[in-house]
């Protein structure tokens, strides 16, 4: 294209969406950088999804206590989608990697959970996490 080009318009719709953790396409590293920087001009709901892939990026390097201090710190406005139910379950999961002295707070995390059945995990059409955040407390009976 040459600089005489016209313009182009291209409209951008805002979505919340979790990092995938196993995706193989990622450089951690760099995502962990980028989320950072996206996280020093964020405020509200924006912050707090930055917050929550920036826990999602630290589990993957197995720092659950670093990654459930952003989670508990994090609020969503929303209660479908990825919202604060989504935030709870991976409370959760943080607290039941910490190891067995936590499994009281984690069922805590799973309960608050399934006070939003319409959250999900990966984005709107997720699955949601009331089914996972039920297993998880079966599993911990």
């Amino acid at each position: 294209m040459s600089q005489d080009a016209t313009a182009l318009t291209v409209p951008l719709h805002a979505e919340a969406l979790e990092v995938p953790l196993g995706s193989p396409a990622l450089c951690y590293p760099a995502v962990l950088a980028q989320l950072r920087l996206l996280y020093a001009g964020a405020t509200g709901d924006e912050a707090n999804l930055i917050k929550l892939n920036l826990a999602l990026v630290l589990m993957q390097f197995r720092k659950y206590d670093k990654a459930m201090e952003l989670l508990r710190d994090a609020r969503l406005s929303t209660v479908r989608g990825v919202s604060q139910g989504t935030l709870d379950y991976h409370t959760g999961r943080c607290f039941l990697h910490l190891g067995s002295s936590y499994q009281s707070e984690a069922g805590q995390a799973f309960r608050q959970a399934l006070k939003y059945p319409q959250a999900t995990l990966l984005g709107p059409d997720g699955p949601l996490v009331a089914p996972l955040a039920r297993q998880a407390l079966e599993d911990l009976k």
